[in-house]
Order: C-alpha cells, then structure tokens, then sequence
C-alpha cells in the first residue's frame, strides 16, 4: 500500500512538471534607434493661450436677498436680571416678587432655554426679564 502512494505521488509530479514548454530564444535587447533631427518632428497643434481673468467688482448695491427682506434695526435687548432660586420658589411666586405679576411666569420660562417650571432646583440661576 505504501508502494501505491509513492507511484501516485511520483505521478502527479510527473503530471505537473513533465511537461516542459520549449526552448525559446533568448531575448535580446533592440539596438537604439538614431535620433531624428528636430525638423523631422511634426510641431504640435498650435493653440490660443488662454485669456486673462478678467476680475469683477464687488457689487456695492444690496443682494438680491437684501432686496427681499426689510432692513432690520437690531432691536436694543431687554434689560434683564438673574435671579437664584430660592426654598419654596416656584415660577409664579417668582414672578409675582419680581415682576408684579404672578401671570408673568411664561416670560420667565421663555427667557430661560430648557428651564422645566415644575423642576426648578435651589441655587438654580435664571433669567428674569425686565419689568
């Protein structure tokens, strides 16, 4: 049996490797070619060099879209305060102390991003607009 394994093997190597192309002749290198003198070259297309960039003014008017929307004055921001919250505070005690209006606690909660009127903490910094 272990004769049969060595003939197969044997076989198969001669399957692969048995079969050698032929010889081919070696490859030698092509001998240089004269220099053609520059008169026998053909001259490139001939092209128009590109023109200048020519640079546009800044346009000094009003753009389009300065055009459509109004010419808006900025507006001077309210005078606003900060106040800390205190024990017991709440939203409308707040602006009741602060603004005279206890119906006022909308503005509050307009001013102040985020701020959640039934979780306000103690030592919590808000902003309280102007009366």
């Amino acid at each position: 049996m272990r004769h049969v394994g060595i003939v197969l093997v044997a076989m198969s190597l001669l399957a692969i490797v048995g079969c050698k192309p032929k010889e081919q002749a070696p490859q030698t290198m092509a001998e240089p070619q004269p220099a053609k003198p520059l008169e026998a070259i053909p001259p490139a297309e001939e092209t128009q060099p590109a023109p200048a960039p020519v640079a546009t003014p800044a346009p000094t008017g009003p753009t389009s879209l300065e055009k459509l929307a109004p010419a808006a004055t900025p507006e001077p921001a309210p005078a606003t305060r900060s106040y800390t919250v205190q024990k017991g505070d709440t939203l409308w005690s707040i602006s009741v102390r602060m603004l005279g209006n206890g119906q006022r606690w909308r503005e509050i909660v307009d001013l102040n991003p985020g701020l959640e009127p039934t979780k306000l903490r103690i030592g919590q910094v808000i902003l309280i607009p102007a009366k």
